[in-house]
């Protein structure tokens, strides 16, 4: 569903070109319970392109360098919105409450995963910015 919404939104060109990039990737599950009962082509390409930019940071990150040992790592987006992630590898869109609005799949495995052009990793939730 992340490379529907790529598609729809026209931005696939944005990771086939060589820049480095992490993305925080929600699942196939993520996606469906985000939408409900509403379909990708509910949402402008504009909103979805600005969704998906939301899930996207500058250059090659670990998880070394993601998941912090202590305090939150607040960490800008391709939106210019930031994200923050505890030592838990819970992701928070916002530092006021601190609550987990999405979680990396390290318990799965899926983390770290080295792509061409930068890293990837899984995560529970769609990740949605103020627009």
């Amino acid at each position: 569903m992340l490379l529907a919404a790529l598609n729809y939104a026209g931005i696939t060109s944005l990771f086939a070109e060589s820049d480095q990039n992490t993305v925080f990737a929600p699942t196939d599950a993520a996606f469906e319970i985000f939408l409900g009962d509403n379909s990708l082509t509910d949402f402008t390409p504009e909103q979805v392109a600005a969704i998906l930019s939301y899930h996207v940071t500058e250059g090659r990150r670990f998880s070394n360098s993601v998941v912090p040992k202590n305090k939150p790592r607040e960490i800008e987006t391709l939106l210019g919105s930031s994200i923050y992630v505890n030592s838990s590898a819970g992701i928070d869109t916002n530092d006021s409450d601190m609550e987990t609005d999405a979680s990396i799949l390290v318990g799965a495995g899926l983390f770290d995963i080295p792509a061409s052009n930068g890293v990837i990793h899984v995560i529970d939730e769609v990740l949605v910015p103020e627009l």
